[in-house]
């Protein structure tokens, strides 16, 4: 497939199914006010306590290619306690492409089409998050994870193209 062919092949994918779970912007407002974080530093959002709740936007056009966004804050450091079970609300707000939201071990940079095996067999992975046919509504997902273990994770958009370009952020566990 050629670059050109997986840049506008978003297009194309702007159907969903009743099935797809859906916000209006009022909803995403409220549900953006839930998030516990706190923004650090200008680039960091810190959580507290054992259950923190994450609201992640996916924007696109970023800056100029698709973010993730958390506290108005693009692709920022996530940092979590170590055994903090969080939930991530995960919102695409794009009405150009779909994204998704997965967690992995895998460090940037990534291809294209990510082939390594921890991001294609990532530790939590929303699977794609449509363009709606409605543009009144925007697709979601909400997932948990479990961080069990102190380190370094990556939130990443798995769509091709999209976490090469630099739709990807750090998860710092301590």
């Amino acid at each position: 497939m050629s670059l050109l062919a997986i840049l506008i092949a978003p297009l194309s994918m702007a159907a969903t199914t009743d099935a797809t779970p859906s916000l209006t912007w009022p909803q995403i407002q409220s549900l953006m006010k839930t998030d516990t974080g706190s923004p650090h530093d200008g680039d960091r959002v810190v959580y507290e306590g054992a259950h923190p709740v994450v609201v992640v936007e996916q924007v696109l056009p970023g800056f100029p290619y698709p973010t993730f966004e958390v506290d108005n804050i693009k692709n920022p450091t996530l940092v979590f306690k170590s055994g903090a079970d969080i939930t991530f609300y995960v919102v695409n707000t794009s009405q150009v492409a779909p994204h998704s939201f997965a967690i992995t071990t895998a460090a940037p940079p990534y291809a294209v089409v990510p082939a390594d095996h921890r991001v294609t067999h990532p530790l939590v992975d929303t699977g794609n998050l449509p363009i709606l046919a409605d543009p009144g509504h925007y697709s979601y997902a909400k997932v948990g994870w479990a961080a069990d273990k102190p380190g370094a994770y990556y939130y990443v958009c798995l769509f091709p193209v999209h976490a090469s370009f630099g739709m990807w952020g750090k998860i710092e566990v301590r």
